[in-house]
């Protein structure tokens, strides 16, 4: 038998020519909404009008060419051209339609009471027995002089009576306040405080709040959202109660952790507890993301596949759709939304007959996600939720593949001679590797971004997260069998929830005993600052296109493949870093 022919075949590049048309519109968006960002305050009509011409000219090159004996390159060059400058100046049009800044004016106004009426869109975490509410919130009317602020987003805080009930999202309340102006704010090296201050008004420009009305009160009652709004907080409140059907003695010390981490609560942490998170620099875990989803959506699937009979299609839209149940009770933060989004453009693509590619699922959903929401592009949990999906879709794999065919023990055994144990042992060595290969993935994608926004380098969080994963994916488990055995409502599945709920609980007091132990090494923690601001993101950038454009084709990527981003990180760590 040739050698080649007991070989492993090459890892398959990640890209491939069915992506290519995705990968043409994500940089006519991305380029197009950078330079509504620099240069603002163009005519979307003017814009659109240009964009025309090049879609015409584009055209009109697409069917004379040929009949003009062009090479087949060069007029596919020249009509693709066409064809991108006019998706840029359509993304750089649309920008400036659905991103309203605020008159210069602003500024230099003082602030002045007002009374304008909202609708709420988000609420935000309050510490129990608080007696005020804050929020974003969208404008729905007010007076005249007001009427820049028209369906833009707020920031809202309003102190509440003890008679008053707190507003729910998509209520409706007229609030009487101080109206203030929310300009650019620098923080303070090595102050603390300034720097949180800073991060959270940047947070609220890019959720397009440029105005806080504080020191609010209630002008009367609040009007009830819709009829699905109140059914999702019905069931919200239902799914809290079922978490909490636990072990009293474990569900009184871990049980505002568990029922945080499942539902992205992170208020119903005690002040040690969120100290301890914090500190270890995993709090983040606190806020639903795709590994929340994905988890989730995974357990659910894995059990339908189990009922004999039914259709995999069947499965998958019930697991879609309890997926994106699951994100709208949890609040439907942006980070949840993303992540359905995802799940969603990958199995349109199955059910459409289309090549099924993660890198093109999560290209199609940046893509939705910014064109419903040009702004998120400046939120760093945008930033780096995407950096760190494309690098596991990009990076790791191949990685994972290397280290496989190099670190398995018995690699040269074939698996139907292995011993029972050591069939085990590769299982777990293979799952081990896994989870070293993934987070080394996100840290490489992560760590420019977490010092641009957040002023921190850590490389502690490394070993923390190759900790807390396994736990708090069994965290996750636990909760997703406690609900959907819950909800029948008769043993035997309400001890099996009963059960379940008591494992979990138990899995969150591991990880806050971890947590409160393992505070940060001071050889691998370190507050940076980053000069310029941008060079984080740049750099999360190149570490993005080393990883997509140095892959080789047809063959595994050589040893220096998987260090050149890397090398990426240390010359921006040199150049950009600088000691807070």
């Amino acid at each position: 038998m040739p050698e080649s022919a007991t070989e492993p075949p090459p890892p398959r590049p990640a890209t491939s020519a069915r992506r290519a048309p995705v990968l043409w519109v994500v940089s006519a968006v991305l380029t197009g909404y950078i330079g509504a960002s620099r240069w603002p305050n163009l005519s979307p009509k003017f814009l659109a009008g240009v964009a025309l011409f090049f879609v015409l000219s584009a055209l009109i090159v697409a069917l004379k060419a040929p009949l003009g004996g062009f090479r087949q390159r060069g007029w596919t060059t020249a009509w693709g051209a066409g064809f991108l400058v006019a998706g840029i100046l359509l993304a750089w049009a649309w920008h400036e339609t659905r991103v309203r800044t605020p008159a210069v004016d602003w500024e230099t106004l003082p602030p002045r009471e007002a009374t304008l009426t909202l609708r709420v869109i988000r609420n935000f975490s309050q510490p129990p027995g608080s007696d005020s509410i804050g929020g974003l919130a969208v404008v729905v009317d007010g007076p005249a002089v007001f009427d820049e602020l028209r369906d833009t987003a707020i920031e809202f805080r309003v102190r509440l009576k003890p008679v008053e009930t707190p507003p729910v999202r998509g209520a409706t309340m007229e609030v009487r306040g101080v109206l203030t102006y929310l300009p650019v704010l620098k923080p303070v090296a090595g102050d603390a405080k300034s720097e949180d201050a800073a991060r959270f008004r940047a947070f609220l420009h890019t959720q397009g709040a440029w105005f806080e009305l504080s020191r609010g009160n209630l002008a009367g009652p609040p009007l009830p959202p819709g009829t699905w709004t109140q059914w999702l907080t019905k069931q919200h409140a239902r799914v809290e109660a079922l978490l909490h059907h636990g072990p009293a003695g474990l569900e009184e010390k871990y049980g505002g952790i568990y029922t945080a981490l499942l539902l992205g609560e992170p208020a119903l942490l005690d002040a040690s507890q969120r100290a301890a998170f914090t500190v270890a620099g995993e709090i983040y875990l606190f806020a639903i993301s795709g590994l929340h989803v994905a988890v989730l959506a995974g357990t659910l699937w894995w059990l339908l596949r189990k009922i004999p009979g039914l259709p995999h299609a069947v499965g998958e839209v019930i697991t879609l759709a309890a997926a994106w149940l699951y994100i709208e009770i949890a609040g439907g933060t942006p980070s949840a939304r993303r992540a359905g989004l995802m799940l969603t453009c990958y199995l349109l693509a199955k059910w459409f007959g289309r090549a099924r590619s993660p890198l093109a699922a999560v290209l199609a959903a940046g893509v939705m996600t910014l064109l419903i929401d040009p702004l998120a592009l400046q939120n760093s949990g945008f930033e780096l939720s995407y950096t760190v999906v494309l690098g596991l879709i990009l990076y790791a794999p191949l990685l994972r593949d290397a280290l496989g065919r190099r670190a398995m023990p018995w690699r040269d055994v074939p698996p139907a001679s292995l011993a029972p144990w050591q069939k085990c042992a590769r299982w777990v060595w293979a799952r081990l590797l896994d989870m070293a290969v993934t987070t080394w993935t996100a840290l490489q994608g992560s760590a420019s971004l977490t010092t641009e926004f957040f002023g921190v380098f850590s490389l502690h969080t490394l070993s923390l997260n190759f900790v807390f994963f396994p736990l708090v994916c069994a965290v996750l488990w636990s909760g997703a069998v406690a609900v959907l055995t819950g909800i029948l409502g008769f043993p035997p599945f309400t001890w099996l929830a009963w059960l379940a709920n008591g494992a979990g609980l138990i899995v969150v007091g591991v990880m806050q005993k971890i947590a409160s132990i393992a505070p940060p090494w001071p050889w691998v923690f370190a507050h940076l600052q980053i000069e310029p601001p941008v060079a984080g993101s740049f750099a999360a950038l190149a570490v993005l296109m080393v990883m997509l454009l140095a892959q080789p084709k047809n063959r595994a990527p050589k040893w220096w493949y998987y260090v050149l981003p890397l090398g990426v990180l240390l010359g921006f760590a040199i150049f950009a870093a600088r000691p807070a």
